[in-house]
């Protein structure tokens, strides 16, 4: 059974997932650590709610915490060490993506348990240097990031082995499914033609500006404001400035804010419909 919880008034939720997914998820936070993931210093960089302990739980999965140091470790990985940037409504919502990863992970993790999946201290340990010795970082190197990034060994050495239970759950899960005959496959195929022709459409990535004012502190409350703060972005990128750079600067929307303005990829008739 899994406790709700509230960020800012806002009720954590869980949606269907893929449980590969969740080990792919773990595995690239894990890389994270070891592959110069480096942030800018900011004039408010902590982007930490002191009101937040970060003993406390944030959500309970049969029995079992999820703190509140786990959510804000993983908002300062996943913000590049840039959540000062974010308002507190945008920080309350990547709280709520955080944790919702963090419960699905943890229930994947139990079902591991269950399935004894879960990898040996020696598997953990060898997964672990394989990844510091891919990284051609120095042990001193490894610890500075880990402390930029609100991580430490034994967090870091937690993560994986959840990582990898859960990778070995998967092709444990997996492995029993016999594959398709080639029958099968091309009755697949010709019966669903269409869902393998690729739409015509285009990766987009945007910096939004919004002359809504929103408060929490937002510069950009009517139109004039909003045309000022465009020309300027415009200039920055015409200057020779990197577009997600810019895009997590000055950003109005907390997608486009947090992924360095990539919305993915978007077919034609979803931006007819959208735009």
């Amino acid at each position: 059974m899994i406790k709700r919880v509230y960020f800012e008034g806002v009720k954590a939720t869980v949606r269907n997932f893929n449980i590969r997914d969740i080990s792919v998820v773990g595995l690239m936070i894990v890389s994270m650590i070891f592959t110069g993931c480096q942030s800018t210093p900011t004039p408010n960089s902590s982007g930490v709610d002191k009101t937040i302990d970060p003993n406390e739980s944030a959500a309970t999965v049969n029995g079992k915490a999820i703190k509140m140091e786990d959510v804000e470790r993983g908002l300062k990985q996943q913000t590049q060490g840039q959540e000062g940037r974010l308002s507190q409504l945008e920080l309350a919502g990547a709280r709520l993506q955080i944790l919702e990863t963090l419960i699905q992970q943890e229930v994947m993790f139990q079902k591991a348990e269950k399935e004894q999946t879960v990898p040996t201290d020696e598997e953990v340990t060898a997964e672990y240097n394989r990844t510091l010795q891919q990284s051609g970082m120095s042990k001193e190197q490894v610890d500075k990031m880990m402390k930029e990034s609100g991580q430490t060994e034994a967090s870091a050495r937690d993560l994986l082995k959840k990582s990898l239970a859960i990778k070995k759950l998967v092709d444990k899960v997996t492995g029993k499914i016999e594959p398709p005959k080639d029958s099968e496959i091309d009755a697949f195929y010709n019966g669903n033609k269409e869902a393998f022709v690729k739409k015509r459409g285009v990766k987009l990535a945007a910096i939004v500006v919004d002359p809504v004012n929103n408060g929490e502190g937002d510069t950009t409350v009517d139109e004039q404001s909003a045309v000022l703060k465009g020309n300027e972005i415009v200039k920055k990128l015409q200057a020779g400035a990197d577009f997600a750079t810019v895009a997590r600067e000055s950003s109005e929307d907390p997608q486009s804010k947090l992924q360095g303005g990539d919305l993915g990829y978007i077919s034609e008739e979803q931006m007819k419909q959208t735009f």
